[in-house]
C-alpha cells in the first residue's frame, strides 16, 4: 500500500482532467446548467414496452412535464401520485407527462421488474420512459431525484423543482395547471427569474454541448461572446470559471509532476487561472447572491485557494438556501472528512446520498478526503465505488455530461 497515495493522486487529477470534476452552474436549483426561460434538452427514450417516446413529439401538448425518479426514491412516488391525478384531471386541455426512471446507470431484469411493480401499484397512465446510461439525467443536469421541469408548447422551461418541498410543491402544480387550461398565469404560480438575451442562451449552449464532448479547451470565446451579450447572465459566468478553475488543477496535476526547472511556471498559471475564476465568480455573486450553484462554485474556487473555512460557510449558506443541492452536502461531507469530523462528513455523505447516489464525483470527492486523511482502505473503497460507476458501466467518457 506504499504507492497508493502519489497514484491516487494521479487517478484523481486525471478523472478531473478528463471528465471535468464540479458542476456547471446555474440559478436553478433542480437542473444544473439550465434555468427557467431556457429551451428544454430533447428527450427520445424508450417506455417500458420498448416504444421511443420523444419530447418533440408532444409539441401538441399545452403543457408538458418532465420528471426524473427512481425506486429508491422515497419522494419518487408521492410525486407521481400527484402527478398523475393532474394527468387524469387536465388529459383534454392537452397535458403530457414523461417520467424518467433514472434507477441507476445500467439497469437489469430486476430493476425492471420493480419499476413496473411500482407504475402498476401507483396506477400511472402516463409514459414512463427509461434512461438508461442516464444520459438524460446528466443533459438536464440534474442533482436530487425526484426533479421535474414544466416545459410550455414551445419547450421553453417555465418551472423546475428538486425533490418534494413542502413549500414549492403546491406552487409548481398551480403552474402545471395554469400552463395545461390555457389561462393566464399568476405571479405566484411562476417564477419568472432572468430571462437571458436569446443570442447570448445561444452561444452558451454551444460552449455547454462542446464541453459534453470534451472540447473544453476550445470554448472560451463562445462563452465571452455570450458574457458581452448579456453581462446578466449567470450562466456562462460560471461555467468560464468552473473551466478556468479546473485548468488550475490541471496546473497543478503538472507541477506536482515537473521539475524544479518548470514549477514557477505551472504556479503562475495555476495562480492566473483562480484569479480569473475569482472575478468571474464575483461577477456571478453580484447577480445572483442567493443561489445555491453559485455560492458551490465560489466554495470551489476558496478551496483551490486554501481557505477552506471560508468555503464551508459558503456551503452551509447553499443548503441553507436549497436544501436539495446535494453538490454542496457532498463537498461539505468531503470537507468534514478532511478536518477530522468523520461522522459528521459520513452523515452528510449519507444524507446527499438519499436524494442522488447516481454522482460519481461525490465518491470521488470522498475518496481524496480519505486519502488526505491516510485513511487508505477507506479511499479505496469509494475509488473502487467510482470505477464501478464508470468503467464496469461503460461511462469513462460520456458522450454528455450535463454537469
Amino acid at each position: 500500500m506504499k504507492n497508493l497515495i502519489p497514484i491516487s493522486r494521479k487517478i484523481t487529477r486525471a478523472f478531473a482532467l478528463w471528465l471535468g470534476i464540479s458542476c456547471l452552474a446555474s440559478p436553478a436549483f433542480a437542473l444544473e446548467g439550465l434555468q427557467i426561460g431556457m429551451t428544454a434538452p430533447l428527450v427520445k427514450l424508450k417506455d417500458l414496452q420498448g416504444k421511443e417516446v420523444a419530447l418533440a413529439d408532444q409539441r401538441d401538448a399545452n403543457a408538458v412535464v418532465v420528471v426524473f425518479w427512481a425506486t429508491w426514491s422515497d419522494n419518487s412516488a408521492p410525486m407521481l401520485e400527484r402527478l398523475e391525478r393532474l394527468y387524469r384531471k387536465h388529459k383534454r386541455e392537452k397535458l403530457r407527462i414523461l417520467a424518467v426512471n433514472v434507477e441507476k446507470q445500467q439497469p437489469d431484469a430486476e430493476d425492471l421488474a420493480q419499476i413496473k411493480k411500482i407504475v402498476s401499484r401507483l396506477g400511472l397512465s402516463f409514459s414512463v420512459l427509461m434512461d438508461e446510461g442516464l444520459k438524460t439525467f446528466r443533459e438536464y443536469g440534474v442533482v436530487a431525484v425526484p426533479s421535474t421541469a414544466v416545459l410550455d408548447r414551445e419547450g421553453v422551461i417555465r418551472g423546475e423543482m428538486a425533490s418534494f418541498p413542502l413549500a414549492q410543491r403546491e406552487e409548481l402544480f398551480d403552474l402545471i395547471e395554469a400552463l395545461a387550461e390555457k389561462r393566464e398565469i399568476a405571479r405566484k404560480e411562476e417564477k419568472k427569474g432572468y430571462q437571458p438575451v436569446p443570442r447570448a442562451v445561444r452561444y452558451y449552449n454551444l460552449a455547454r454541448a462542446m464541453v459534453s464532448r470534451g472540447m473544453s479547451d476550445a470554448v472560451d470565446e463562445n462563452l465571452k461572446k455570450s458574457i458581452s451579450a448579456d453581462p446578466n447572465f449567470v450562466l456562462p459566468l460560471l461555467l468560464l470559471a468552473k473551466l478556468y478553475r479546473e485548468r488550475a488543477e490541471t496546473e497543478e496535476s503538472i507541477e506536482f509532476r515537473g521539475t524544479a526547472v518548470v514549477t514557477a511556471t505551472f504556479k503562475a498559471e495555476k495562480e492566473k487561472y483562480l484569479k480569473q475564476a475569482a472575478e468571474l465568480v464575483g461577477k456571478a455573486l453580484v447577480l445572483a447572491p442567493q443561489s445555491a450553484s453559485v455560492l458551490m462554485e465560489d466554495a470551489l474556487v476558496l478551496i483551490a485557494v486554501g481557505k477552506r473555512d471560508v468555503a464551508r460557510q459558503k456551503l452551509l449558506e447553499a443548503i441553507k438556501t436549497e436544501t436539495s443541492y446535494t453538490p454542496a452536502h457532498f463537498l461539505l461531507a468531503s470537507l468534514r472528512v478532511r478536518e477530522g469530523r468523520l461522522k459528521e462528513g459520513e452523515t452528510e455523505f449519507q444524507k446527499a446520498l438519499q436524494l442522488n447516489p447516481l454522482d460519481h464525483q461525490a465518491y470521488l470527492a470522498m475518496a481524496a478526503a480519505y486519502e488526505e486523511k491516510g485513511m487508505e482502505k477507506n479511499a479505496v473503497e469509494f475509488y473502487k465505488k467510482v470505477h464501478e460507476m464508470l468503467y464496469k458501466e461503460r461511462e469513462l467518457f460520456p458522450l454528455s455530461y450535463g454537469r
